[in-house]
Order: C-alpha cells, then sequence, then structure tokens
C-alpha cells in the first residue's frame, strides 16, 4: 500500500504542539510519491521517534523541519528521482540510515543548518545524485559514516564545518568518477 499526492502538501502532520509530539510512529512498507516538487512526508517540527522501515520514497522528500529532528531511523529504505534535500533540519539528533539506497536526488541528500549531534548513515547506497551527499556548515560531533558504497555523485560526498568525534571508516567512493567539484575545493578531499 502507499499514498501519492499530486500537490505541495505534507502526507502526515498534526495538530499535537510541540513539545508533545506524536511519538513512536512506524511506517513500515509503504510507498510514498507525488508529482509535485514541493511535496514531504512528514513535519518533522511536530514528530519524534519515527521510523521508516521498507519504504519506498518516489519523487518525494522526506522531511524539512526549521526546528530539531530528533530519533528518526531508516532502515532498508530506497528513495529515488527526488527534487530538492531529502532530509532538511535545522539541527539533527539521533538520525540514523541504515541499509538504505538514495539515488537520483537533486538537492542534498542529508543536510543541517545547525549540525549532527550521535547520527549515522551504515551500509547504504548512496548513488547518481547532482548535489552533496552529507552536510553542514556547522558542528558535526558523533557522527559515524560507515560501510556505505558512493558512486556518481557530482557533489562533494562530506561537507561539514566543524568536526568533533566523526568516523568516516570502510566507504567506497568511485574515484574514476571524481567530480569536479571535489577537484576545485583544494581543502576537500575524497576519502578512499
Amino acid at each position: 500500500g502507499g499514498f501519492v499526492c499530486t500537490t505541495g502538501i505534507t502526507l502526515f502532520d498534526t495538530d499535537i504542539a510541540a513539545p508533545a509530539w506524536s511519538n513512536q510512529v512506524s511506517f513500515e512498507g509503504l510507498t510514498l510519491s507525488t508529482t509535485s516538487t514541493t511535496s514531504y512526508v512528514i513535519n518533522y517540527t511536530r514528530f519524534a521517534r519515527c521510523n521508516f522501515v521498507n519504504c519506498f520514497f518516489d519523487s518525494i522528500r522526506l522531511c524539512i523541519t526549521t526546528d530539531f529532528l530528533i530519533s528518526l531511523r531508516l532502515i532498508g529504505c530506497l528513495g529515488r528521482f527526488i527534487t530538492g534535500r531529502f532530509i532538511q533540519a535545522a539541527d539533527a539528533y539521533d538520525l540514523h540510515i541504515d541499509n538504505c539506497i538514495l539515488e537520483k536526488i537533486t538537492g542534498t541528500v542529508v543536510y543541517s543548518t545547525a549540525g549532527f549531534a550521535g547520527c549515522s548513515i551504515t551500509n547504504s547506497l548512496i548513488q547518481s545524485n547532482s548535489a552533496k551527499c552529507i552536510e553542514t556548515p556547522n558542528l558535526a560531533q558523533g557522527l559515524a559514516i560507515t560501510g556505505n558504497y558512493f558512486e556518481n555523485n557530482t557533489g562533494q560526498t562530506l561537507d561539514i564545518g566543524r568536526a568533533v568525534g566523526v568516523t568516516f571508516l570502510g566507504n567506497y567512493i568511485n574515484t574514476s568518477q571524481t567530480t569536479p567539484d571535489n577537484r576545485a575545493i583544494t581543502t576537500f578531499f575524497e576519502v578512499v
């Protein structure tokens, strides 16, 4: 089963005001799709501790929040043909992406304006995206990026302002397709 929208809307929202968020919401085996480039699945300002397991994001962004994102899990999900940033938050706490395929995304795959804390991206395929893969202009602390396969992305793989306890280990980056973005920034080096 799943949901398809044709206008720029949030598929799931709640009228419960923070700090009394909707908690422990799990989405499993859903196909979420749109024909609009401005739709997204959840308003994360009012959700916390959400799980997406084996879901397919077809052309739809997961979340955009001007506040913090906390305890979000993506496990075994597929995201494809997405216009804009897939995940965008002011602060990202306890965000974990595991065993996912994220490809053909035109905006940064995972973006946080204020930074990442206690987050991980593991055992995933991140391929054929036309922007940066993981980005924050500020602090990343306790960020683990391990065991991933990066290929044919035109933006930088990892772009963070400051790092404390960041692990980038055991990832494969297809070096035969080093991007002009990565070559042009002398302080950035592809990690192999």
